[in-house]
């Protein structure tokens, strides 16, 4: 896909969690003497593309007074992460990208290089696995085509909701593609991994 269209896909961002083992949400933690959201928003600037974020409404407080708070949808935190995928394509549908790429708050942002490299399994799937270690990571990438037929349209069934997975989902579907960077299957839920990635 050319660069002009990049406007076409969005990265959709999770953060609705509690962050139990961190002490609170994840998107406030401080990360290198930042809070953890502001540097993750920036990393996915290099993507060039609009952000979607699936926040609690703990981190609503503090992000509603920000100026430079991202695009949000509140979610429930008490809910599993399937429900945040599920809350943030449904405001996307009013108007759909071309894909959505998703990304736990807890994963940086990796390199452009690698979007690019899913960008390439054009109407498929795909999920970036590291070259050096074959480990899966994210952000996976989802066309839209993918979301309308294998999940939106699935999506008004309550039981489905409820026992729906993305990676079960994905098991059948999903292209694996190898990148270079490491940050794809890096991720920070625990103070002693913050503190690891923080040194590198």
């Amino acid at each position: 896909m050319p660069e002009a269209d990049l406007h076409r896909e969005t990265a959709l961002v999770l953060a609705a969690g509690r962050g139990t083992r961190m002490g609170g949400p994840k998107a406030l933690m401080q990360v290198r003497g930042q809070v953890w959201w502001r540097e993750q928003r920036k990393r996915i600037e290099q993507w060039v593309m609009p952000q979607l974020w699936v926040i609690s409404e703990a981190v609503h407080v503090v992000f509603g007074p920000q100026h430079d708070a991202p695009p949000i949808v509140v979610g429930d935190d008490t809910a599993p992460m399937f429900t945040s995928v599920l809350g943030g394509l449904r405001a996307l549908a009013v108007d759909p990208p071309s894909a959505v790429y998703v990304l736990p708050i807890d994963v940086p942002a990796c390199d452009v290089e690698s979007v690019r490299a899913l960008r390439q399994a054009g109407a498929l799937p795909s999920v970036p696995v590291l070259a050096t270690t074959k480990q899966r990571g994210h952000p996976v990438r989802l066309p839209w085509s993918f979301v309308e037929t294998a999940i939106l349209q699935h999506a008004t069934d309550p039981a489905w909701c409820e026992s729906a997975r993305l990676d079960g989902l994905l098991r059948a579907h999903a292209v694996d593609v190898e990148v270079a960077d490491q940050t794809v299957a890096v991720n920070l839920n625990t103070p002693e991994a913050v503190e690891r990635w923080a040194s590198t």
